[in-house]
């Protein structure tokens, strides 16, 4: 695996870690793809509850870690919550940067303002309170973003 390969999957929301996060500002960048005369891509995954009975793939991480991938790991509140010991080892790894995706999993441009703000607060604090990290990016559910999401 060639180190300077990385995968863009979804899209991706700068956060700027300052008091200036959630004020009311126009919205943040939206990341769709980096360069696209670049052999860069981003990896990134979602932690997030599922129908699933494991949720969870340890192979995937281990292997991750094993060969030395770097990746973004976009964790919703719920998540953390329901998983704090996973989401620590995660944002303890060097490799991984931790992201936001949001408290519930909702279609965000169906909410309101202040729902929108509620999950995204939400789950930052949930995130640094559990692991110590402030996230800087966030990815909102289902791909589902416009300007006042962002």
């Amino acid at each position: 695996m060639k180190k300077n390969m990385t995968i863009i999957a979804g899209i991706c929301i700068f956060l700027a870690a300052s008091s200036a996060l959630f004020a009311e500002t126009p919205g943040a960048p939206i990341i769709e793809h980096g360069p696209r005369n670049s052999k860069l891509v981003a990896i990134t995954f979602d932690a997030c509850p599922t129908s699933l009975a494991d949720e969870y793939d340890e192979k995937v991480v281990e292997v991750l870690l094993r060969e030395k991938v770097p990746a973004t790991i976009f964790m919703s509140g719920r998540w953390v919550e329901k998983n704090p010991e996973k989401a620590k080892y995660l944002a303890d790894q060097p490799q991984f940067e931790i992201a936001n995706h949001s408290y519930y999993h909702p279609h965000l441009l169906e909410k309101d303002d202040a729902r929108v703000l509620r999950e995204l607060k939400r789950t930052q604090a949930i995130i640094k309170k559990t692991t110590g990290k402030t996230p800087k990016y966030f990815r909102p559910p289902f791909a589902e973003v416009d300007e006042r999401v962002a």
